[in-house]
């Protein structure tokens, strides 16, 4: 081939491959402005929409984000529910009266479900117990302790410090185990703790075998100790045992009821004794002899004893009320008042200068009488007529505020956040 023929097929090559690729740049140019367009589209916003109408059936599926449910508790005033529908726990908000899941709290038994506004909760879940931080809303993941075969855990909270609680461990036989004999009286050996809630620490206690009905006092190293037992309940002697020493001291008997008695062991038996909130409150168990109530204030290092009688009008108001074996007797120390409560009564038992003056009546039906709380002058009750109801009870004037119907059959605590 001539050379000059040559030339211009190098020439005709070289403008092709030019033309090509300028007019691959021109689409390229567009399809940017097409983009750029869309995305400035609507004056500038941001976001970059793409239509997913024109994709065929093997595009992958839009992935549809859910925002995490919020369960942390803001500041407040909540009833705590158990037993709810779904098995959940729940925190009813007395203000607004709206609820929220605990989910962290699921599955977990309450040990310590009669405190107000605790710091800590001592939570069971498959035969061992964790410390839950109320303020913080945190489970401690590490267990206080696991139970072995045939073994049962207890756990209490101390009377004088909020983050100290009595944790104990009773070992029972075989037998006795498997046929749901199982009580704290009726065990082969036990080992005590104290257990500190802040420092996550526990403590083994000494010679803790006391064989009695028992509480907590760790900030003056001691226990109180009352009889009960299967057909007796909780009655007196009342007394303290030291857990250093062993030492014991009588706090109450049923002397204090009696001027002249020869024994008081005779009639101990005859004397209720119930705990609430730093306070022991004994009276007879036996409504026509209820004439006289004592307060120990188990809170102070020398503990104090008061006594409390009625006076003739108020007793004959309270004898003429049909109320059964008392379940609750609490005293408010915000107004030195009483509050008596059966299954179907609450009866609000007015203070003057050392006697018991007035009887306000309030009749309510089926009252799950375990799970009361009283607090900044409420006093809250659930019950069942037709439906679960938290009930919320103004103690001054003895009126219910209102009624909350409630999806649940128990309660495991009131916090104040």
């Amino acid at each position: 081939m001539p050379r000059k023929k040559r030339k211009l097929i190098y020439k005709y090559r070289l403008s092709t491959m030019v033309w090509a690729i300028i007019t691959t740049a021109v689409v390229v140019a567009l399809i940017v402005a097409v983009i750029l367009s869309v995305a400035m589209n609507d004056g500038g916003d941001d976001s970059l929409t793409i239509s997913t109408s024109d994709l065929s059936d093997t595009a992958a599926p839009r992935v549809e984000v859910v925002e995490e449910k919020n369960t942390e508790l803001k500041k407040g005033t909540y009833f705590l529910l158990d037993n709810v529908a779904d098995g959940q726990k729940v925190a009813l908000n007395l203000e607004t009266k709206d609820t929220l899941e605990l989910p962290n709290l699921t599955g977990y038994s309450v040990k310590n479900f009669r405190d107000i506004n605790p710091d800590y909760l001592i939570l069971e879940k498959d035969g061992q117990l964790f410390s839950y931080n109320v303020k913080k809303q945190e489970l401690n993941s590490q267990a206080i302790v696991s139970a072995g075969d045939f073994e049962l855990l207890i756990a209490d909270s101390s009377i004088s410090e909020p983050d100290k609680f009595l944790v104990e461990q009773y070992k029972y036989s075989e037998a006795n185990f498997k046929s749901g004999m199982v009580w704290e009286l009726n065990y082969d050996s036990v080992v005590t703790y104290i257990f500190d809630a802040k420092k996550h620490e526990t403590t083994i206690v000494r010679n803790a075998e006391y064989g009695a009905c028992h509480k907590l006092d760790s900030k003056y190293n001691r226990y109180y100790v009352w009889s009960c037992g299967e057909g007796v309940g909780n009655v007196l002697p009342l007394l303290t045992v030291d857990l250093a020493t062993g030492a014991t001291q009588d706090v109450l008997d049923s002397q204090v009821f009696h001027d002249n008695i020869i024994d008081s062991r005779l009639l101990d038996s005859m004397y209720r004794v119930s705990y609430y909130d730093g306070y022991f409150v004994s009276t007879s168990s036996v409504k026509d002899n209820m004439g006289q109530v004592a307060v120990v204030d188990a809170r102070t290092k020398d503990i104090i004893v008061r006594k409390y009688e009625f006076a003739s009008d108020a007793l004959a108001q309270f004898n003429s009320i049909a109320v059964g074996a008392s379940k609750q007797f609490i005293f408010n120390d915000d107004d030195n008042s009483f509050i008596f409560i059966d299954s179907n009564n609450v009866l609000m038992l007015k203070t003057n200068d050392g006697k018991i003056v007035t009887v306000n009546h309030v009749p309510s039906n089926n009252i799950h009488s375990v799970y009361t709380y009283v607090s900044d002058g409420k006093l809250y009750f659930m019950n069942t007529d037709g439906e679960t109801k938290l009930n919320i009870l103004d103690v001054k004037s003895s009126e219910i505020e209102s009624q909350i119907p409630v999806n649940a059959v128990s309660s495991f605590g009131y916090w104040k956040l």
